[in-house]
């Protein structure tokens, strides 16, 4: 809906012509060699610039309920939310958490190991080689929270949720 809505906004210059603003819109998103990790960064220092040093990193799983199979990672899986298994998919994320305002700084889609151990349905979805390697949602937070300290981010402390803080693998990982 945020995104159709951008797309009616945009006025286009006149030379241009698009029969579907909306799908040029996509296209350009999906199709532009993005230096993600350069935006995210950007992104980050700002975020830290307005919450200032005392935020609090919030380590826990992010639920987008699915209708279908064919987005990347969708699975059955259990969602805290609706308490009980639903078509899903999984990021693993960590928010910053200050003065009463919460700011994701990192996530990563979680690809449950029906989708690690086919290589076939990774291929067809097109999901970027070396991201189909079995990695559990603990060796996922691990890994953001390594990559947000070699950022050097400044943070008070480190919370996470129930399936994380009970996992020695976590645990030992901080």
């Amino acid at each position: 809906v945020l995104f159709r809505s951008i797309a009616r906004s945009i006025v286009l210059p006149e030379d241009l012509r698009v029969e579907d603003t909306w799908q040029a819109l996509q296209n350009f998103i999906q199709e532009s060699p993005w230096d993600e990790q350069r935006i995210m960064r950007h992104y980050r220092k700002q975020i830290v610039q307005l919450l200032g040093p005392d935020g609090v990193l919030v380590i826990d799983d992010v639920v987008l309920l699915k209708q279908g199979q064919h987005s990347v990672g969708v699975h059955r899986q259990f969602s805290p939310e609706q308490k009980k298994k639903v078509n899903c998919q999984l990021l693993t994320t960590v928010f910053m958490v200050a003065n009463e305002q919460a700011f994701p700084l990192a996530f990563r889609l979680y690809l449950p190991r029906a989708w690690q151990e086919d290589p076939k349905r990774l291929a067809k979805s097109k999901v970027p080689r070396g991201s189909g390697a079995i990695v559990s949602k603990v060796q996922l937070a691990l890994e953001l929270l390594e990559s947000l300290h070699r950022e050097e981010l400044p943070y008070e402390r480190i919370v996470a949720g129930e399936s994380y803080a009970r996992s020695e693998d976590f645990r030992a990982g901080l």
